[in-house]
């Protein structure tokens, strides 16, 4: 990265993989959130869930356009059997009001006028990838550097259902999970670049955690990791499942050896 280029990190993610923590770490290294109130903060916590509110008020947006629904008002065991059904209304860049390709392009060049290292993470992006390439490239001299986010299905699924006490939609979960893990593995496919990988479980996170900070031009600080991060609090479940998605993830994983 030149002297003149600016570096954006873009977390790309689905729920419930790590995806708050991970920023907030990024963060406490020396990446720029911006100057913007978050998602879920309080006074006792600041940061939140570490969303910028304009990328989720902007996702949200995108999601009503393309899905025809917000992306909370439906269940997530609904909601992926519904994306997976229903053919896309916006597939181009075109289909986007004016306003909302402003939104973006004011919100990336106030992130990255905050700092030479700065991100964003919102789970709901990787299906906007349409949107995000066309305003990233609006802006003269950045550099993206994806973050790739990943924890097994059945982690993912057992931790939204702990989250939202229901534990009955737990093997529902995989088609929207899928739909995700399919749009991440076609970027990272694609994209030119830093790219890491980071997976979410107890035997992998630090070291893949510790490799994507350097990646992303950050010095690492094992005390800082320790008092962010709390082991007991992944409650990781990794255990295979009979669904498409398990091969997607295994796809994943196959890219970090």
């Amino acid at each position: 990265m030149t002297d003149t280029m600016k570096r954006l990190i873009v977390f790309v993610t689905c729920q419930r993989t790590g995806s708050s923590i991970s920023a907030e770490i990024f963060y406490r290294h020396g990446m720029s959130l911006g100057p913007f109130p978050f998602l879920a903060a309080a006074p006792e916590n600041p940061l939140g869930l570490c969303e910028a509110m304009p990328v989720f008020r902007i996702d949200h947006a995108l999601h009503r356009l393309v899905y025809g629904f917000d992306e909370d008002a439906i269940p997530y065991d609904r909601a992926g059997r519904i994306m997976a059904d229903r053919p896309l209304q916006c597939p181009t860049i075109q289909d986007v009001p004016s306003d909302l390709i402003e939104q973006g392009k004011t919100f990336i060049t106030q992130l990255t006028d905050s700092a030479p290292v700065s991100g964003f993470k919102h789970p709901a992006s990787i299906l906007f990838r349409f949107y995000w390439e066309h305003v990233f490239s609006s802006i003269s001299d950045l550099e993206i550097a994806p973050v790739f986010l990943i924890r097994s299905p059945s982690g993912v699924a057992a931790s939204y259902a702990r989250r939202a006490k229901r534990p009955e939609v737990e093997s529902a979960m995989f088609d929207l999970i899928g739909i995700y893990l399919d749009r991440m593995l076609e970027l990272h496919r694609s994209f030119q670049g830093i790219k890491p990988i980071v997976r979410f479980s107890e035997e992998y996170y630090r070291d893949d955690l510790k490799n994507a900070i350097e990646a992303c031009g950050m010095a690492w600080d094992a005390e800082m990791f320790r008092q962010c991060y709390k082991p007991s609090a992944t409650v990781a479940v990794d255990k295979p499942v009979d669904h498409p998605v398990e091969d997607l993830y295994r796809r994943f994983l196959a890219l970090c050896r």
